[in-house]
C-alpha cells in the first residue's frame, strides 16, 4: 500500500479526529506500506510543529526500523516523470500529492490515504 501524509499524521497524533479511523485502517493491512521519501519528509515536519522535534525522531526511527515499511526514493529521472505528469494533469495538487498519484499509476498498489480528493482523482487516473 502507498502511503499518505494525511494517514500517517492522523496515525501517529492521538489528539488527531481521524486518529481512530487511521488505527482502525492500520489492523487491517497486511502487506507492506511504501512510503514515499517527500512524503516521510512531510509527516516529519507536521508532527515536528504539533508535537516536538523528540516526537518526530521517535516515529521516524519506528518507521525506518519497521521491516513492513518501505521507504521509496524518488529519482531524478522519476522526478521529471512527474513534473511531466504533473504539466499533463494540471490540478491544483502538492508536488507530494502528484508523487502520490504517479506512484498510484506506476505501481499498482492500494493507497492509504484521508484525502479524499487524491482518492477520488487516483480511482479516475486508474480507471482510464
Amino acid at each position: 500500500m502507498i502511503v499518505d501524509t494525511s494517514f500517517l499524521v492522523a496515525f501517529f497524533l492521538n489528539e488527531d479526529e481521524l486518529h481512530e479511523k487511521a488505527v482502525n485502517n492500520f489492523k487491517n493491512v497486511n502487506e507492506h506500506l511504501i512510503i514515499p521519501d517527500r512524503v516521510l519528509e512531510e509527516t516529519f515536519t507536521v508532527i515536528c510543529y504539533k508535537k516536538g522535534i523528540l516526537y518526530s525522531l521517535e516515529i521516524l526511527n519506528k518507521l525506518k526500523n519497521n521491516k513492513d515499511v518501505i521507504i521509496y526514493k524518488i529519482d531524478y529521472k522519476e522526478c521529471e516523470l512527474i513534473f511531466d505528469f504533473a504539466a499533463d494533469l494540471k490540478k491544483r495538487f502538492s508536488f507530494v500529492d502528484y508523487i502520490i498519484l504517479y506512484l498510484t499509476l506506476n505501481i499498482p498498489e492500494k493507497l492509504l490515504c484521508f484525502d479524499d480528493e487524491l482518492i477520488k482523482t487516483a480511482k479516475t487516473l486508474s480507471m482510464n
